[in-house]
């Protein structure tokens, strides 16, 4: 049976389907019997002394027809499953074979026309979603291409959104977007005169021009990217990178300060990517960065991408593991390779080496043998010269790894308290002394104005935990602090919760043990340092403490 259409893909469909079913329901009429296969005689063949007997065929319009409604139920299944899976063309082509299957002179049943009518319209229903989303993706493209400065293909996507039957808002977002893009077109031929005053070697000049650039941000990015990629021009190129880092456009400016780093010719401006970067101080590129300080053969190159992986907000969970062949290679990259991995490990959670808590990546031999002999090679870095820069990177690692202990910070000083006494000021708990009685070696103040403190780092430095001695008046031991809260950060009056704990009584003896008690803190980087009293042993007179150490590097 066949079936026309003016298009005749569509009867393809149909016509496997029958064809499938006349091959499975015929047998060939001319079989063999067993008879003549013992005889190996062929079927049709009489010996000379019998007269031959006319061959005779069936007639196709006696062959067995393929069964309507297997063919119906056949192409709905193969239909429906094309909807699911939004094959649209190819359900589209199995909805017009099932309207085939009846033929001109044998209407569809009731049945099957109700269900003809559903189908049609679940198909049109989901044409005019995939219309919809393929005009939102094109205006989309378009917003894009134009952000890039690309009018013309900007343009194109435009008008091709706008053949396809937009909607209201979406032609309205179209013609937004073409006014955009003439005002840009006219804008970016002004700025692109600032280029000269933008690589100049007077710094007025520079400024000036970045000052006019970054009144038509929009419109300066594009023309700012293609300048960055001048190799030519170094000092067009720093400056731009600076202004780009001012406009604060990430998505469109980080991807051009790496290929700064990616370019082996633009060497010269590699710090100035690295400077650009650390000051976008936006996520987005740190796979890149990683991917790109593993891969490179220029150790300058590794050096750079390091740096930059260790200021983003977004190194990937296989920094450490990816770094460690420079950590065990004495090369310029060092330094820049421990602080990456300090960066990973700290966003990532990754303290607990042993325990491998936070690695994700499923480690090689290699790997976990460099992360066994990390301790010592950490340790060796530290004794061969314990003030220079390797050292203290470190130092860093190893107390962010637990393999040491962090350190009481110097030159802390009290900036403020909320109170204290006549013989008992807010200074006691920086003299160093916690294990006398002497109510002036310690600190203490009214119960009933607030137990807070604030301690300058004099600079920003990374906390991990603060040490408390509590206050060890004899007989007044549950004046001293219980449940409290510890704040880091780089400005005193924007002081953000960072960890809490609870101090334990002072002995109230005099040349106690160490009776102090360690608050860990995450790592956290910051200035300034408040402990907040939430409550004390017994409520009484007085409340305060005896001696703070901040722990760090």
């Amino acid at each position: 049976m066949i079936f026309s259409d003016s298009d005749g893909s569509r009867s393809i469909t149909l016509g496997l389907v029958i064809s499938v079913l006349i091959l499975a329901g015929c047998g060939s009429s001319d079989e063999t019997s067993p008879e003549e296969q013992s005889n190996n005689v062929a079927p049709n063949v009489r010996s000379n002394s019998e007269p031959p007997v006319p061959e005779t065929k069936t007639p196709a319009a006696e062959r067995a027809k393929p069964d309507q409604s297997e063919v119906w139920s056949q192409l709905v299944m193969q239909f429906e499953a094309q909807l699911a899976a939004d094959e649209l063309e190819a359900a589209a082509d199995s909805l017009a074979a099932i309207k085939e299957v009846s033929g001109d002179n044998v209407p569809p049943e009731a049945a099957q026309a109700t269900q003809l009518e559903q189908f049609e319209s679940e198909l049109n229903s989901k044409q005019k979603i995939a219309s919809h989303r393929v005009r939102e993706q094109q205006l989309d493209s378009g917003r894009e291409l134009m952000d890039l400065g690309k009018f013309d293909e900007a343009i194109q996507k435009i008008e091709s959104a706008l053949a396809r039957s937009p909607t209201d808002e979406q032609r309205k977002l179209a013609g937004q977007f073409k006014r955009e893009i003439e005002y840009r077109r006219k804008t970016q031929r002004t700025l692109g005169a600032l280029r000269k005053l933008l690589g100049s070697e007077i710094r007025g000049e520079v400024q000036s021009a970045q000052l006019q650039l970054r009144k038509e941000p929009d419109t300066a990015m594009p023309l700012l990217i293609e300048w960055v990629q001048r190799g030519g021009e170094p000092r067009l190129v720093k400056n731009a990178l600076e202004t780009m880092r001012r406009i604060k456009r990430p998505a469109l400016a980080l991807p051009a300060m790496l290929a700064v780093l990616s370019r082996v010719e633009q060497q010269a401006n590699w710090d100035d990517a690295v400077a650009a970067i650390t000051g976008a101080a936006s996520p987005g590129i740190g796979p890149e960065l990683l991917t790109l300080a593993a891969g490179s053969e220029v150790p300058q190159q590794r050096t750079a991408a390091l740096a930059a992986l260790a200021e983003v907000p977004d190194p990937p969970s296989d920094t450490l593991l990816k770094v460690l062949p420079d950590i065990f290679r004495d090369g310029p990259e060092l330094v820049a390779a421990l602080h990456a991995a300090y960066k990973g490990l700290v966003v990532h959670a990754q303290f607990d080496l042993p325990a491998l808590r936070g690695i994700e990546a499923t480690l090689n031999a290699t790997q976990r043998q460099q992360l066994a002999e990390l301790p010592a090679r950490l340790t060796a870095l530290i004794e061969q010269a314990p003030n220079d820069e390797v050292a203290q990177a470190a130092k860093t690692l190893a107390i962010a790894t637990r393999q040491m202990a962090g350190e009481p910070l110097r030159g802390v000083r009290v900036v403020s308290a909320g109170a204290e006494s006549e013989a008992g000021k807010k200074e006691a708990v920086l003299d160093g002394v916690w294990n006398a009685i002497e109510l002036e070696t310690m600190w203490y103040h009214p119960i009933a104005t607030p137990g807070t403190i604030i301690l300058d780092l004099g600079e920003e430095r990374t906390v991990v935990g603060v040490r408390v001695w509590n206050f060890n008046q004899p007989g007044g031991v549950h004046r001293g602090w219980k449940d409290v809260d510890v704040y880091v950060s780089n400005i005193k009056s924007e002081l953000t919760p960072s960890s809490s704990g609870i101090i334990p009584p002072a002995p109230g003896v005099a040349d106690p043990q160490d009776y102090s008690t360690v608050i860990p803190v995450g790592f956290v980087r910051g200035r300034y340092v408040k402990l907040k009293s939430q409550s004390v042993w017994r409520r009484d007179s007085h409340m305060g403490l005896s001696e703070i150490q901040v722990l760090g590097f």
